[in-house]
């Protein structure tokens, strides 16, 4: 096991020496183009505007110190992550609904993103939920 663990720790620091630039660091650019061609389910070379979108916006999330560029202290936990095999990361875009919305989903959509409305006042959804358990717990504590 310790082997296992030295190993893959060892695979992980390769790989960044390998997408490193000389200053030691991994730019945008270049996680870009390896985040890309790791979630291309055809390993084809060739990305998509998904995984593109998804790769700069992993970049902008690890990249902790505002530099624009990753460090090795950056670049191991994620590379740790996605190494693991019990970790699934999505490689495609979602499938997209081509039927018109019925309107039970236009009604939910409305209530999760503006909340509920009643005459001119707005209680969003979460201020809502809220209230439930508020009220749910109150009525616990009054019955025991």
């Amino acid at each position: 096991l310790k082997t296992f663990w030295s190993n893959r720790r060892a695979a992980i620091h390769r790989a960044f020496a390998l997408l490193a630039d000389s200053d030691g660091n991994i730019s945008e650019e270049r996680w870009v183009e390896f985040f890309e061609m790791y979630c291309n389910p055809d390993y084809g070379g060739v990305g998509n505007a998904y995984n593109r979108a998804r790769s700069v916006a992993v970049f902008r999330v690890l990249d902790a110190s505002g530099t624009g560029t990753l460090s090795l202290n950056e670049f191991v936990p994620i590379t740790d992550i996605i190494a693991d095999p019990e970790t699934y990361v999505v490689r495609n875009r979602p499938p997209t609904i081509t039927r018109a919305p019925t309107t039970v989903v236009s009604l939910a959509k409305s209530i999760v993103i503006d909340g509920f409305k009643i005459g001119s006042l707005r209680f969003p959804l979460d201020g809502f939920v809220d209230f439930v358990v508020l009220l749910s717990v109150i009525v616990t504590m009054v019955q025991t």
